[in-house]
């Protein structure tokens, strides 16, 4: 048993903690996932304009974007894309979730319980 988590997240030597912080980076793309999930809907009609971002929503497969994550963290590079968890890239980097002062992902904010039936 468990939560779930999502959201936008950075690589931990960022050192950012808010969405509204991303502007100050040196991000130019936030890395999303497939189209028609609901958090990529949420980014680009409310966090993106909310937040005034100047990073570029890129869309594409869920393994482009874990492929480019391995490829930025491994170069040390600032970057943003879209977490969940549970998640093996968890394990695999030292990420963090960014807060979202004005709740722009709406309740794609709020974890939903995970319970295992066998």
């Amino acid at each position: 048993m468990g939560e779930t988590k999502q959201g936008m997240a950075v690589p931990a030597y960022m050192g950012v903690r808010s969405i509204d912080q991303l502007n100050g980076t040196d991000a130019k793309l936030l890395y999303g996932i497939e189209g028609s999930s609901v958090v990529m809907h949420k980014v680009e009609e409310g966090v993106i304009p909310e937040y005034h971002l100047k990073q570029q929503l890129v869309q594409g497969p869920t393994a482009g974007m874990l492929y480019e994550v391995g490829r930025l963290y491994a170069s040390r590079e600032d970057f943003v894309f879209l977490a969940w968890s549970p998640h093996w890239m968890n394990r695999s980097y030292d990420i963090r979730y960014l807060k979202d002062p004005k709740d722009a992902l709406g309740p794609a904010n709020d974890p939903a319980k995970l319970s295992t039936i066998v």
